[in-house]
């Protein structure tokens, strides 16, 4: 129940929360919203907005990455591969396009089966900034999160920036310490989303 183990700071209905991977909901309606405006289509090539994306055997469409069959390989497992997992260094978005982007393979032909990935909402994410011609932060702002009232909810885009209120992550270390496990990188799309239980009944009311 405590937001801050250093401060002794309790959980309140008004703490911040990084909400993790159901952000993926507001990357998808974002993409649905420009959909709406004819600005692209869900079986559009991603190459079509994004051309330096890479050219597989089989297109990979939006709606691939939408639904988790593009067969692209999680960032998460190649950063780690490289020898600098998540949490032992800032990552960015332009890092991660940038590894995903150098694959010359997929972990099966596209469509043929669904594998969850984390890859396919990052591109989304830059999709999204390509075709609206705004930061994710100003779209999401302007097309979602104002119109809803959802007045505490944005991106981590940099999360260097202090937000007051926000719930401090831990794990247990060895010897039964905690220890702080904070997401120390630019990355969002896939997750990375800043709000609060009140702005989520907000969401899930708009929903119902």
């Amino acid at each position: 129940g405590m937001a801050d183990l250093e401060t002794g700071t309790p959980i309140t209905p008004e703490t911040i929360f990084e909400s993790g991977s159901v952000a993926k909901q507001f990357t998808a309606s974002a993409v649905i919203l420009l959909a709406m405006d004819g600005k692209l289509n869900l079986g559009d090539d991603v190459r079509k907005y994004l051309p330096d994306f890479p050219r597989y055997d089989r297109v990979i469409t939006i709606r691939h990455l939408l639904t988790h069959t593009s067969g692209l390989r999680d960032w998460s497992n190649l950063v780690a591969a490289t020898g600098w997992p998540r949490g032992d260094r800032v990552h960015t978005q332009a890092d991660l396009l940038d590894i995903l982007y150098r694959q010359k393979a997929l972990n099966y032909p596209v469509g043929d089966y669904y594998s969850y990935t984390n890859s396919g909402f990052a591109v989304l994410m830059t999709l999204v900034e390509r075709v609206s011609g705004q930061t994710f932060q100003a779209f999401t702002q302007e097309r979602i999160f104002k119109p809803l009232g959802m007045t505490h909810t944005r991106w981590r885009d940099d999360f260097q920036r202090l937000e007051p209120g926000r719930a401090q992550a831990y794990s247990v270390a060895r010897g039964g310490a905690w220890q702080l496990e904070m997401p120390f990188e630019n990355v969002v799309g896939p997750g990375g989303m800043l709000t609060t239980v009140g702005d989520w009944l907000k969401w899930n009311d708009a929903l119902d």
